[in-house]
């Protein structure tokens, strides 16, 4: 989280989730990335 000026803030977040053995199925490895960029205003 970085405040660029008294009433705005801006982040980022990354996640990276396993999912083993995808519904069920033995070998069905998935794995999904994922990047949130937001911006906050205080009024």
């Amino acid at each position: 989280m970085f405040e660029a000026t008294e009433s705005l803030i801006l982040s980022i977040d990354y996640s990276r989730s396993f999912y083993d053995d995808y519904l069920g199925i033995s070998g069905a490895d998935l794995s999904a990335d994922s990047i949130r960029i937001a911006a906050t205003i205080r009024f």
